[in-house]
C-alpha cells in the first residue's frame, strides 16, 4: 500500500514526489496526485482467446505462469504508452489512457498497446503440444469516453473509475475475434489517420441501448492521413482576402446607401469572429460599429443580444451628444428602448404580442434614427445562442424595411440555417497550406518552416487555424521543438478530439489556475471577475490567477471586470471535469451570492433561477422561476416564459415536500398553456392533460371540463381529429348544466368541424353556442364570431363571410393573433372578389406583423403563407411568389408532419400554375387518400387540381371521375367556391365528350352560382368557359363576345396574365 496515492499505477509500490521512474518495478511514474474529477479517457480491454479450453489443457500452475508473464508484458506495454492498469480480470487486462495525464493522442496509444500486447502473445506462445491448440492471441476492445474518477484511498491496480468506456471497450472485446483489435465510432476518424480501418457496421452491445458503429483496426498507414477539427485563431488573419473583399463590397454598398446582411458560417474556431474583427478594424470611423455576442448560458434570456445591441447604440448616441430626450426617437420608442435598458418609466400594461411587437419597432427605430448620420454595422457573433424572442427581433432587423437602407448587420454562426432572413451567406472554409505556413510562421515568430513539418501539420490539421494554433501551443508547453520532428514523430502526438487536446493543455495549468477554470466554467461563457471571486474554493489572487490563464490562451478579459473564455469548447471542457456535486456547491453559491447582492426579487431572478436549479435547491429555485417567467411573459417573451414556467415545475416535481405543491403546479400548467398554445400546442397540450387529470381528482369539476374544452382545440391544431370529437362528446355530456361550458365545447368543436370540411356542421355549433355565451367572456365571443367568419369563408359565401368578418373584429382587438387572423380570412376574401390590389395589401401588412411576431405569430402566418400558396398559384398566376411561400413552408419542417398531404397539394398547385399538368395530377392524386384521412376541408381543392389537371392532359373519363366526386363533395359540405370551379371543370370534358346539353346546364349553374356569390374572378372564367362551348358549337361572334368579357373582367381586376388564357387570339 502507499501513502495519499502516490504509488506506482503498474506495481503499486510506494514512491517519492522527485522520483521518475518506479523503484521496485523501473517503469516510469505517471504520476502521484490525487484525481477527483470527471476525465475524457480512452478504455482498453484486451482478454485471451480460448482462455477457457487452454485452462482445461494446462496444469494450474502452467497456466498462472503463462498470464503472470502474459500481463507482465502488457502491464509494460500499458505503462510504456503512457496507461495505467485499471484492473487484471482472470484473463484480461483493462486498462486506461488519460487517468493522470491526458495525450491528445491517447486512442492512438491505446492501439498501439494493442497491438504490442496482441504481438507478443501471437509471436511468444503456441498451444500445449500435441493438444491441437493453435498459437495464442488476443482479443481487444477500445473506447473512448467520459469516466469518473477518484483513486483516493484506493487499493493497487484498482484506479476506481467509473464510465461506459470501459463497460463499451468490453463488449467490443467480446465481439472481437482472436487477433482482432476493435474500436468505436466515436474513436473512428482518430484510429483512421494512423491505420487502415474496416467497418463492421452497426451492431448491437449487449447492455447499450442504441446500435454503434464498429471498426476493426487493420495495419499501420505509412504516411498518417490528414484531419479536421474545430478550433480558434489567434495568430494573424491570413488566408481571408476572398471573405475580406466581400464583406468590403458589401460596405461600399452601405455607403451608397444599399444596406444588407451576410450570415458568415463556418466550424466552430475556423476564424469567423476573427474575420468580424478585422473588418471591423477596417471600417472603423468610417461607420458606426456595433458588435455584440450571443452567449449559451443566457439562450433562455428574451432579448439579451439585443439589450447589449441597444446599450451599444445608446452609448454611441452619447458621444455623438445625444440622449433619448433630444427627440431623435419618437417619445413611444424611446418608452421601449428606455425599458429594454432597465429604466423604465410608467406602468403601462400591453399586451404580450403587443409590447413584443412595439419593442421590435423601437429597435428598428433606433437604428434608422442613427443610420441618418452616418452608416451603421452590426455584428452579431454566435447567433446559434440567441434567445428565441431575439431571433425574431433580429429576423425582422435584417429586413429592409427593420434596418432601414443605412444599416449593414454582419451574423456569425456554426448553423449555416441559423437564420433564413440574411440576404447573403458567407461560408468561411479551411485556411490553405501556404496560408497555414505562413500562420505558422507567425506563431513560431521564424521566418522558415522545414517543408515536411509544414506538411504534415497541414495534412494533421486540415488548414483549421485553432486546431493548429491549439496543436503548437502544446507542443510548446511540452518544450518539443516544433521544427525538428519528422512527420512519423508530429503524428504520434496528434490528440484524437479537440475534447482531448483542450484536456491535455489544460492538464498543464498548476492545481490552483485549473480549478479556477473550471469553477469559472460554471459561471459561463462570460464571467464577471468578481462574481467568481466571490464564489470561488481557490485561495489567493483570483485576478493574478486569472491573468495567467489569459497568458495561457485560455480566456480573454472583457469590458467592465468581465472575462470570456476564448471559446465555448474550452469552457465545455472545463465544466465537464468536475464533479457533478462540486458543481452543485458552485451553483448554489452564486446562486445566493446573487441573492445577496440583488436590490430587487426581480434583479438577477433568472440566473437565481437557474443557478438554484442546477445545485438541486428546486424550493429554493421556484419563486424565482415564476417571478422570471411572468416578467418575460409580460414582455411578450412567451418562448422564454413558457421555458421559465416549465423549468418551475420540473422543480415542484423534483423538491421534497414543496408547500403549495398541487396550486403552485396548477399555476405553472396554466402559464405553460397560455404562453405555448402559439408556438407550440405539443407543449400546451401536455399542460392541459395535465391540468385534467389534476382537476378529475380534487376539482373543481368545472375547471377540469374548461381544461378539456381547451384541450378540443389544440387536438385540431395538431390534426387529432378523432381525439377532439371523441372529448367533445364526452365534455358535451358532463356540461349539461351549465349553459356557458357547453356553448364554450360547441365553439370549440365547430373549429374541429371546419378542419374536416363540413362547415354546415360548424355554422349549426356556433350558432347554439352563441346562446349560452355570457357577454362578459369576451375571448370566447371573439373566437366564436371569427370561426364563424371561418366556416362561411370554407361555404364561400362572400357576403355572410365580409358580414361576420365586420362582427369579428368589433371583438377582436384586445387579441392580436385573432385580430391578425380574421385580417387574413378578410385578405382571402378580397381575392374571392377580385379586389387583388386590396388583398395583397393586406397581406402585406400581414406579413410585417408575422416578421416582428416571429414565433407568436402562430396559426395565423400558417393561414396567410396557405391562402398565398393558393391565390397566387391560381388566382393571380404569381407563380413565383407562391414557390416563395411553399419554400418558407417547407423550412418549417413540422407542418409535413403535421398534416399528412397538405404539402403536396400545395405543391400541386404551384404545378398547376405552371402548366406542368402531369406533376400537379400526379401530386393531388397522392395526396387525396392522406386529407381524407385527416384535414377533409382541402379534399375538394385536391379533387378540383386533379380534375383540371387530367382535363389538360386529354384523360378525359379520368377528370370526369374526380370531377364527380369534387361536385359531389361540395354539394354535400357546402364549398361554393370549390363548387364553380367542379361545375366549370365539368362542364369543359362534357364538352371534349361532345356532351353540349350537360356542359350548358353546368355552365349555367356555374355562372349563377358565381355571380350570386359575387366572385368575378370565377365570373371571369366562366365566361371564357361559355366562349369554349359557343365556339365548340360554331356560334363564333358569342364565343368571341364571352372571351372579350373575361379579358376585360381579368383587365379591370388588374391582372392581365389572364386575358392570355380568357380564349383563343385567332377566333375570327
Amino acid at each position: 500500500m502507499c501513502a495519499d496515492g502516490m504509488c506506482c499505477t503498474a506495481c503499486g509500490a510506494a514512491f517519492g514526489e522527485g522520483d521518475r521512474y518506479c523503484r521496485v518495478c523501473g517503469l516510469p511514474v505517471q504520476g502521484g496526485v490525487r484525481v477527483n474529477e470527471h476525465r475524457y479517457v480512452t478504455a482498453l480491454f484486451s482478454d485471451l482467446s480460448g482462455y477457457t479450453r487452454l485452462s482445461s489443457l494446462l496444469d494450474t500452475e502452467e497456466l498462472k505462469s503463462l498470464m503472470e508473464s502474459i500481463f507482465a508484458e502488457a502491464l509494460r506495454a500499458i505503462s510504456s504508452y503512457g496507461g495505467v492498469v485499471e484492473k487484471f480480470l482472470g484473463d484480461a487486462v483493462v486498462a486506461l489512457f488519460g487517468i493522470h495525464r491526458i495525450h491528445e493522442d491517447d486512442i492512438i496509444r491505446a492501439v498501439s498497446c494493442a497491438k504490442t500486447i496482441h504481438g507478443f502473445v501471437e509471436n511468444r506462445y503456441s498451444g500445449p503440444k500435441g493438444t491441437g491448440h493453435g498459437k495464442l492471441s488476443m482479443h481487444t476492445g477500445i473506447h473512448a469516453g467520459i469516466v469518473l474518477v477518484d483513486d483516493a484511498g484506493k487499493v493497487p491496480l484498482y484506479q476506481g473509475v467509473i464510465g461506459m468506456p470501459i463497460i463499451v471497450a468490453q463488449r467490443l472485446s467480446s465481439l472481437a475475434a482472436p487477433g482482432e483489435i476493435l474500436i468505436g465510432g466515436s474513436s473512428r476518424y482518430e484510429a483512421e489517420r494512423f491505420f487502415e480501418i474496416e467497418s463492421l457496421g452497426k451492431r448491437h452491445l449487449k447492455g447499450i441501448p442504441e446500435p454503434m458503429e464498429i471498426y476493426r483496426i487493420g495495419s499501420r498507414r505509412r504516411v498518417p492521413l490528414g484531419i479536421r477539427r474545430p478550433g480558434v485563431m489567434s495568430g494573424p488573419m491570413v488566408g481571408r482576402e476572398r471573405e475580406l473583399s466581400f464583406l468590403r463590397r458589401a460596405f461600399e454598398d452601405l455607403i451608397h446607401g444599399a444596406g444588407g446582411s451576410v450570415l458568415i458560417t463556418g466550424e466552430a474556431g475556423v476564424g469567423k469572429s476573427r474575420l468580424v474583427h478585422e473588418f471591423c478594424e477596417l471600417v472603423e470611423g468610417r461607420a458606426l460599429v456595433a458588435a455584440v455576442q450571443c452567449l449559451d448560458h443566457m439562450s433562455d434570456t428574451p432579448y439579451h443580444p439585443v439589450i447589449s445591441l441597444v446599450r451599444r447604440l445608446v452609448d454611441a448616441m452619447s458621444s455623438q451628444g445625444c440622449t433619448l430626450e433630444d427627440g431623435l426617437l419618437s417619445p413611444r420608442h424611446s418608452f421601449h428602448v428606455r425599458s429594454l435598458l432597465g429604466s423604465r418609466q410608467g406602468d403601462e400594461d400591453l399586451m404580450p404580442d403587443v409590447w413584443k411587437m412595439e419593442i421590435c419597432e423601437a429597435v428598428s427605430g433606433l437604428l434608422k434614427a442613427l443610420a441618418k448620420d452616418r452608416p451603421v454595422v452590426v455584428c452579431i457573433e454566435d447567433l446559434h445562442w440567441a434567445d428565441a424572442t431575439s431571433k425574431d427581433l433580429i429576423s425582422y432587423l435584417l429586413q429592409e424595411e427593420g434596418r432601414g437602407p443605412g444599416c449593414l448587420f454582419l451574423i456569425t454562426s456554426r448553423e449555416s440555417d441559423a437564420i433564413d432572413a440574411c440576404g447573403e451567406v458567407l461560408a468561411v472554409p479551411e485556411i490553405s497550406r501556404d496560408d497555414m505556413e505562413i500562420l505558422l510562421r507567425s506563431l513560431l515568430k521564424v521566418p522558415v518552416i522545414p517543408g515536411d513539418a509544414a506538411d504534415a501539420l497541414y495534412r494533421i490539421t486540415g488548414g483549421n487555424p485553432l486546431y493548429l494554433e491549439e496543436y503548437v501551443s502544446y507542443l510548446g508547453e511540452e518544450g518539443r521543438e516544433l521544427l525538428s520532428v519528422s512527420e512519423q514523430a508530429v503524428g504520434s502526438r496528434i490528440p484524437e478530439t479537440v475534447q482531448g487536446l483542450i484536456s491535455a493543455r489544460m492538464e498543464n495549468l498548476d492545481r490552483e489556475e485549473k480549478r479556477l477554470l473550471q469553477e469559472a466554467s460554471v459561471l459561463g461563457t462570460v464571467f464577471g471577475g468578481e462574481l467568481l471571486d466571490a464564489v470561488t474554493s481557490v485561495r489567493g489572487d483570483t485576478t493574478a490567477l486569472l491573468g495567467r490563464l489569459e497568458l495561457a490562451g485560455f480566456i480573454t478579459r472583457a469590458a467592465g471586470g468581465e472575462y470570456r473564455f476564448r471559446h465555448a469548447l474550452t469552457r465545455e471542457v472545463a465544466s465537464m471535469t468536475l464533479l457533478g456535486r462540486h458543481r452543485r456547491e458552485l451553483h448554489k453559491k452564486v446562486g445566493l451570492h446573487l441573492e445577496k447582492i440583488s436590490k430587487t426579487r426581480a434583479e438577477h431572478c433568472g440566473m437565481i433561477a437557474y443557478h438554484m436549479f442546477h445545485a438541486r435547491e428546486y424550493a429554493r429555485a421556484v419563486p424565482y422561476f415564476i417571478l422570471a417567467a411572468r416578467t418575460y411573459q409580460a414582455e411578450g417573451s412567451w418562448i422564454e416564459a413558457a421555458a421559465q414556467y416549465q423549468r418551475a415545475e420540473e422543480s415542484v416535481l423534483k423538491a421534497d415536500d414543496f408547500p403549495g405543491r398541487d396550486e403552485t403546479l396548477v399555476q405553472m400548467r396554466e402559464g405553460i398553456w397560455t404562453c405555448s398554445r402559439v408556438f407550440s400546442p405539443e407543449r400546451a397540450i401536455n399542460a392541459l392533460e395535465e391540468l385534467v387529470r389534476h382537476y378529475g381528482g380534487k376539482g373543481p369539476k368545472s375547471h377540469e371540463l374548461f381544461s378539456k374544452i381547451r384541450l378540443i382545440n389544440l387536438y385540431s391544431q395538431k390534426a387529432r381529429f378523432q381525439d377532439a370529437l371523441d372529448l367533445y362528446e364526452e365534455v358535451s355530456r358532463q356540461a349539461r348544466d351549465s349553459d356557458f361550458l357547453a356553448a364554450a365545447a360547441k365553439t370549440a368543436v365547430a373549429y374541429t368541424y371546419t378542419f374536416l370540411g363540413m362547415p354546415k356542421t360548424a355554422l349549426s355549433f356556433l350558432e347554439d353556442a352563441r346562446g349560452g355565451l355570457d357577454p362578459s367572456e369576451k375571448f370566447l365571443a371573439a373566437v366564436n364570431s371569427l370561426t364563424t367568419l371561418a366556416a362561411w369563408v370554407w361555404r364561400g359565401d362572400v357576403r355572410e363571410a365580409l358580414a361576420w368578418y365586420v362582427r369579428t373584429k368589433q371583438l377582436s382587438a384586445p387579441y392580436m393573433d385573432l385580430d391578425l387572423m380574421a385580417d387574413v380570412w378578410h385578405a382571402y376574401l378580397l381575392f374571392l372578389k377580385g379586389d387583388f390590389p386590396g388583398a395583397q395589401g393586406l397581406f402585406d401588412v400581414i406579413r410585417d406583423k408575422e416578421r416582428k411576431l416571429g414565433s407568436l405569430a402562430g396559426g395565423f402566418s400558417y393561414l396567410r403563407i396557405q391562402s398565398s400558396i393558393y391565390v397566387y398559384s391560381r388566382y393571380t398566376l404569381w407563380v413565383d411568389k407562391a414557390r416563395e411561400e411553399l419554400d418558407m413552408l417547407e423550412s418549417r419542417g413540422r407542418d409535413r408532419e403535421l398534416f399528412p398531404g397538405l404539402m403536396g397539394l400545395y405543391r400541386a398547385w404551384v404545378a398547376l400554375g405552371l402548366k406542368r399538368y402531369r406533376e400537379a395530377g400526379d401530386l393531388a392524386q397522392e395526396c387525396l387518400p392522406l386529407l381524407e384521412k385527416g384535414v377533409a376541408n382541402r379534399v375538394p381543392y385536391a379533387l378540383n387540381t386533379l380534375a383540371e389537371a387530367l382535363l389538360m392532359l386529354g384523360e378525359l373519363p379520368s377528370a370526369r371521375a374526380a370531377a364527380e366526386r369534387a361536385i359531389e363533395w361540395n354539394e354535400r359540405h357546402g364549398n361554393a367556391e370549390q363548387l364553380i370551379w367542379a361545375y366549370r371543370t365539368m362542364a369543359s370534358i362534357r364538352l371534349g365528350m361532345q356532351d353540349r346539353p350537360s356542359a350548358f346546364e353546368l355552365l349555367k349553374k356555374a355562372s349563377f352560382l358565381s355571380t350570386d356569390r359575387g366572385m368575378k374572378p370565377h365570373i371571369a372564367w366562366t365566361l371564357s368557359s361559355w366562349g369554349d362551348f359557343h365556339a365548340a358549337c360554331g356560334a363564333r361572334r358569342k364565343a368571341r363576345t364571352c372571351y372579350r368579357k373575361a379579358a376585360a373582367l381579368w383587365s379591370a381586376m388588374g391582372i392581365p396574365q389572364h386575358t392570355k388564357t380568357a380564349g383563343p387570339g385567332d377566333l375570327p
